[in-house]
């Protein structure tokens, strides 16, 4: 199993997904919608059926930011959700770590 936090357009997810063929798992956490459509995209694209997207950022606790600066990742920032710009929700890392433990049985099962 692999994890990439801040998938981006899953240059590294993809990458992971070769390596761990399709026994394999990767979790890929990316929250820009920009990005998600890419990564969605890639996945579909070249066949992987061992990735699974959790689309949300990590954070130290559950909250909504505010995502601002556009779709490239050199400009965005998470801001306070007062602030305009493009609504998301994050996860703490526990919730990620029990969502990917969650992700695993559920594998063993199917």
């Amino acid at each position: 199993m692999a994890l990439d936090v801040g998938a981006n357009v899953g240059t590294i997810a993809f990458l992971a997904a070769s390596i761990v063929g399709k026994a394999g798992r990767v979790i890929a956490v990316e929250p820009n919608p920009y990005n998600l459509q890419l990564l969605y995209r890639g996945i579909t694209h070249n066949g992987f059926t061992n990735i699974e997207v959790l689309p949300y950022a990590a954070s130290s606790a559950r909250k909504i930011f505010s995502l601002t600066g556009g779709t490239s990742n050199r400009t965005s920032s998470t801001r306070d959700p007062s602030e305009t710009g493009e609504l998301l929700s994050s996860r703490s890392h526990w919730t990620i770590c029990w969502e990917i433990c969650r992700a695993s049985i559920s594998l063993k099962w199917t």
